[in-house]
């Protein structure tokens, strides 16, 4: 048995794209060079509207391949010293929904994103989260976004030892007992690194029938 994630679909290593139809979400941040300045959730230019427009959580959809969002924005002009911070993450979530299986925050003085993660009790539900921080963006250039996967793959394989020829074992299901649930990925930068470590919750945890 091979778990594999029913929601947000599964995306294999080295896949240059996501699958039509798929979604993924994403943040930018306007911050100095030092580190030391804070940085602020960025706001953009609607060029239809000419009317300031907050980038967070921007749903970026794909077509033939092709990643795009709508409506565009303009970046914002970099004054000297000034610079882009992106983060994605996979798959976009309405963050206004109360039973969201993704929770993303922001905090963007620390130039850092906190991913909540519920999994489900029901495998066929599990999502392949996935996610990515660039860095500092001096240019007004294509971004690329290389998103990584935030969760390991569970395989499980059934093999006969000291079984007469001709003997049918039929196995009819895996269980795991009392995994935990719930957790968040902090993800923020640290000098040319990108850090993302995993705070477990402990205390919340469920069984998994395969």
């Amino acid at each position: 048995y091979e778990s594999r994630a029913a929601s947000g679909s599964v995306i294999e290593d080295g896949d240059s794209s996501l699958p039509d139809g798929r979604s993924f979400g994403v943040y930018a941040y306007q911050v100095g060079f030092d580190e030391s300045v804070p940085g602020k959730v960025e706001v953009f230019k609607n060029p239809a509207t000419s009317s300031a427009t907050a980038f967070p959580n921007r749903e970026v959809s794909t077509s033939d391949g092709v990643a795009g969002y709508s409506p565009k924005v303009l970046w914002p002009h970099l004054s000297t010293g000034r610079s882009l911070r992106f983060f994605a993450y996979y798959p976009w979530t309405d963050q206004n929904r109360s039973d969201k299986a993704i929770t993303v925050t922001q905090s963007a003085a620390a130039e850092q994103v906190s991913i909540g993660y519920k999994m489900s009790g029901d495998p066929s539900k599990h999502i392949d989260l996935m996610h990515w921080m660039g860095p500092r963006n001096t240019t007004e250039n294509t971004v690329n976004v290389e998103l990584g996967h935030s969760l390991a793959r569970l395989k499980f394989q059934a093999r006969m030892q000291l079984y007469s020829p001709g003997t049918r074992i039929e196995v009819t299901n895996i269980e795991i007992g009392q995994a935990v649930s719930e957790g968040t990925l902090n993800i923020s930068p640290s000098g040319d690194r990108i850090n993302a470590v995993w705070n477990l919750n402990s205390t919340s945890k469920t069984s998994l029938a395969m």
